[in-house]
């Protein structure tokens, strides 16, 4: 049988008309395969620097680019403009400060050669841009700054992982929209504001739906990462609001463990021993010492998300 789907490649935009360049130079350089239609929309999300212009540029070499503008801020708010804008079989969800694979297209078009796959997701790796990793920075919270490997090999997602669909890396069937929703727009990162969730909220009303996901390892894109996020302050504000997010996702959408007061006891069990640990100097290298503060950060977070915050 013979593909034939048709693919808009949705990317969210705010005043990084440096990065997006690259980002659309990596969508000019995949290669795409046969059968599979391939169109881009830049959303721009109110940028007072000239995305418009980059993008406008970028069409005369780019075949299948848009260019659309959503002026309430807000990454959630860009997102929707971009999936309700397209008419493809297939959305996928890219950030402007990323780079795809060259063989993101074709990982895309095998992918969804299965008819009964709904949504797909894969890893990001970071791409330091000549700079190294600090000593103090721990693997386990390389996702506060989007570098984010749940696996090396595919899965299903499902009860058996914990994982989820980053949006940052995404393909979801377009029918699957009317079925679970669009983004939360009380959820996402704005040009100020810290907090996120919509990728893991909107990842639970799609299996809640019934949709079947899947892991894609070689769904690759590579993420930039700025020295100005290498920086412990941003590490803890970022970790705290994540909490957040998680904690107000929850209310609707638990997870399906044990829970003290509506905080998983898995999670408070890790944060207390790791308050332990640093109280009684146990911790084994600087970077364990700085995740066991993050995971306490987290936990503050969660605890206000569960019962004070109310979203924008």
């Amino acid at each position: 049988m013979v593909l034939r789907l048709s693919l808009d490649v949705v990317v969210p935009t705010y005043n990084r008309v440096q990065l997006l360049e690259r980002t659309l130079a990596s969508l000019a350089k995949a290669e795409r395969p046969d059968g599979l239609h391939v169109g881009i929309i830049v959303v721009d999300n109110n940028s007072s620097d000239g995305t418009r212009a980059l993008v406008e540029r970028w069409q005369r070499r780019l075949s299948g680019l848009r260019y659309l503008f959503e002026p309430k801020q807000g990454r959630s708010h860009a997102l929707n403009a971009g999936i309700i804008e397209s008419r493809a079989d297939l959305i996928g969800m890219i950030d402007d400060d990323e780079e795809v694979d060259d063989r993101w297209f074709i990982e895309i078009a095998h992918a969804f050669a299965d008819e009964t796959l709904d949504f797909l997701g894969g890893p990001c790796l970071p791409n330091w841009g000549g700079i190294e990793a600090p000593a103090w920075l721990p693997r386990s919270h390389g996702g506060l700054i989007g570098w984010i490997v749940p696996s090396e090999h595919d899965f299903e997602y499902g009860p058996d992982n914990h994982a989820y669909m980053v949006g940052g890396n995404a393909v979801v069937r377009r029918r699957l929209y009317d079925t679970a929703g669009l983004y939360h727009t009380g959820l996402g990162r704005t040009g100020a504001g810290a907090n996120g969730g919509e990728d893991l909220e909107f990842f639970g009303r799609l299996m809640a739906a019934g949709a079947r996901g899947r892991y894609r390892a070689g769904l690759i894109i590579h993420h930039h990462i700025p020295m100005a996020r290498l920086d412990r302050r941003f590490f803890r504000k970022r970790s705290f609001w994540d909490g957040v997010s998680i904690g107000f996702v929850s209310r609707t959408q638990p997870e399906p463990v044990p829970h003290i007061f509506g905080i998983p006891r898995y999670f408070i069990r890790s944060a207390v021993e790791g308050m332990l640990r640093r109280i009684s100097m146990k911790s084994h290298s600087i970077s364990d010492r700085f995740a066991d503060e993050l995971r306490l950060l987290e936990l503050f977070g969660r605890v206000w998300g569960r019962y004070g915050y109310t979203g924008r």
